[in-house]
């Protein structure tokens, strides 16, 4: 060890000097009362913005118009496509083809033959195949004929659409199985001479072969041959109607039958 003669001034000088603070390692009960000097103390506190905070400074906007919204909009509102003119025809043309030749081929089963109403004292047949020209050829027919007029349309809806058309020549029989049983239209028939009647054909077949209906009486027969279901199909291309439609035309084979 040195002695204090040989150490020199600086080394005396710094003995004198306030000596440096030396880190001490602390241990945890020290940290911890720290840090409850601090929480006495308040410390500093860093103040977060909360979610309405957020929301409040937001741009507002209008979720329809943004450019999702919009894009979905568009998709959902597509307009419907059009079909084209010529489709729409060939899909006529086929259509009433295919007619023609069902109703050629019942009335060739049934051995019964369409009328042609070409003679002087016929009425001939109007060129537009409609409800409202369904009632002037009708009351052109009453005017030479004073015989029953029978018209057969596919369906009983079908001939709730057609009657009201009908009311001016006078009362018309309804003869279909909606909310009336055969033995009501039966006597019905034998009370009152209709002047025209109108009903379906598995209806007016039992009404025929009960004798209720008889075909001597009957002038003309109109089936409703023109006009179409939801479906598409004319009264000659509905399967269910092919067997009464056949049978009916046999029963009325010698009357005057006019598809209408």
């Amino acid at each position: 060890m040195k002695s204090a003669d040989s150490l020199d001034d600086d080394y005396l000088l710094d003995l004198n000097a306030s000596p440096e603070p030396t880190r001490t390692k602390r241990n945890r009960s020290e940290a911890d009362e720290d840090d409850e000097d601090e929480d006495n103390n308040g410390p500093s506190i860093v103040t977060l913005p909360t979610a309405d905070d957020i929301i409040d400074e937001a741009p507002d906007s209008d979720p329809e118009t943004t450019p999702a919204a919009t894009a979905t909009t568009a998709a959902t509102k597509k307009k419907p496509k059009k079909e084209h003119p010529k489709k729409k025809k060939k899909l006529n043309t086929d259509l009433e083809a295919k007619s023609k030749l069902a109703r050629a081929e019942m009335f060739e089963l049934a051995h019964s033959v369409e009328f042609t109403p070409d003679g002087d004292d016929e009425v001939p047949l109007p060129a537009d195949r409609s409800i409202e020209s369904l009632l002037a050829y009708v009351t052109a027919i009453k005017k030479t004929s004073e015989s029953q007029i029978l018209i057969v349309t596919p369906s009983a809806e079908r001939a709730i659409t057609v009657i009201p058309a009908l009311k001016p020549i006078g009362k018309i029989a309804k003869l279909f199985a909606r909310h009336m049983k055969v033995e009501e239209q039966v006597k019905q028939l034998q009370a009152h001479a209709f002047p025209v009647c109108v009903g379906t054909p598995n209806r007016i077949l039992k009404l025929l072969e009960a004798g209720a209906l008889k075909s001597e009486n009957l002038g003309y027969v109109l089936l409703d041959g023109t006009s179409r279901d939801k479906k598409l199909r004319s009264f000659f291309d509905i399967p269910e109607l092919k067997l009464d439609v056949i049978a009916l035309l046999k029963l009325v084979s010698d009357n005057k039958v006019i598809v209408f």
